[in-house]
């Protein structure tokens, strides 16, 4: 199985410049605002989400789907806001904030900004959604540090430490599953995952810090870790074994996303110490860029969100200096990204047949 997965990454590297594996999206501007600065996910209908600045000061909400680019609004007298995260049925969360008052959790649904209010304090801040409509993220509490939290019913629950001051929860599955990060009674850091009422730690990649950063609907997490000569690494975690998941030839890696193939996103250090945007899956790593059609005028600096089809969301520049929202579209015929798919799903395949049980979820994969 190895030898196979190995032969197909191998295969699909060598053709990437003969078969573009994507084609490059520009995310027009709303009307009245700058193209945006910042996209953060999209979900499976391929409707992103993120921020733009406004002419007047601050960021607003953006959503581009359909061939429309939207501003999600804010709450009143909100300068700053931002959306992160958004599920299949179009409801985003993120943030709003006012020049008079801190940063607050808030839901984009349909038109509306709602907000999440906070654990007792002043501020926070929403980071996913489940396609149930769960939303988790960080808030202040009245007396101690701020807390991860999950949002339901209307009701926002704290999901308390590792035994240290605060805590932050960064993404949630189908099942519910929710990751993040929180202090240890020692002040370091751990991810955790957040399961039947329990936080568990994940550890590290040998370092004295991690961060959970995402978790798929298999249970498959990605994080981010010091290694055992503190170096930051980017970890996958599945069947409670954690991988480093490589790099572009140089020392550092940020994981921000996976989906159900097991397709990560983020961005490595590369052999000439610049961070370029990679793909990672069955432990191969490849610079997006090179997925690309190099005629296309634009440089891919940044991969932040990917969807179950393959679509990415991120960030990057052209040759005329045009800096923009992009999103990457798979191209639809046999070449080097369905090869690395091929290999993802015999990964899959195998996990079922060996009846290995993730974590974050109640089933067997």
């Amino acid at each position: 199985m190895k030898a196979c997965i190995a032969a197909l990454a191998v295969c699909a590297f060598g053709i990437v410049n003969a078969a573009p594996a994507f084609t490059v999206i520009s995310l027009p501007p709303t009307v009245g605002s700058l193209p945006p600065t910042f996209i953060a996910s999209l979900n499976n209908q391929g409707t992103v989400v993120g921020a733009s600045l406004s002419p007047t000061g601050g960021t607003k909400a953006y959503s581009f789907a359909s061939s429309v680019a939207t501003n999600l609004g804010s709450l009143p007298g909100g300068i700053f806001s931002g959306a992160v995260k958004i599920n299949d049925a179009g409801k985003a969360v993120g943030y709003s904030q006012s020049s008079l008052n801190p940063q607050v959790a808030v839901l984009f649904d349909a038109g509306t900004v709602i907000s999440l209010g906070t654990l007792g304090g002043t501020q926070s801040r929403a980071a996913s959604i489940n396609q149930s409509g769960i939303i988790v993220g960080w808030a202040d509490t009245l007396s101690s540090g701020p807390r991860a939290f999950a949002f339901s019913g209307g009701v926002m629950t704290s999901l308390g430490t590792l035994g240290g001051f605060s805590s932050q929860a960064t993404d949630i599955n189908a099942a519910g599953g929710i990751v993040g990060t929180s202090s240890l009674a020692n002040g370091l850091n751990r991810a955790f995952v957040y399961v039947a009422g329990s936080m568990i730690d994940l550890g590290t990649l040998g370092g004295p810090s991690s961060s959970a950063l995402a978790i798929n609907n298999f249970g498959t997490v990605v994080g981010r870790s010091t290694d055992a000569v503190g170096r930051p690494r980017s970890f996958t975690l599945q069947a409670g074994a954690m991988r480093d998941l490589g790099d572009l030839g140089g020392d550092e890696t940020y994981v921000s996303d996976i989906n159900d193939l097991g397709w990560t996103i983020g961005v490595s250090r590369n052999g000439t110490g610049s961070f370029r945007p990679f793909l990672e899956t069955a432990g191969f790593m490849v610079d997006i860029n090179d997925l690309i059609d190099p005629l296309s005028g634009w440089t891919i600096l940044e991969a932040n969100g990917i969807n179950e089809s393959g679509t990415i969301a991120g960030y990057g520049c052209n040759t005329m200096g045009d800096c923009r929202g992009l999103l990457l579209s798979p191209v639809p015929e046999p070449n080097s990204l369905l090869l690395l798919a091929a290999g993802a799903l015999s990964v899959f395949f195998t996990l079922r047949k060996r009846k290995v049980k993730l974590v974050g979820t109640n089933s067997e994969a």
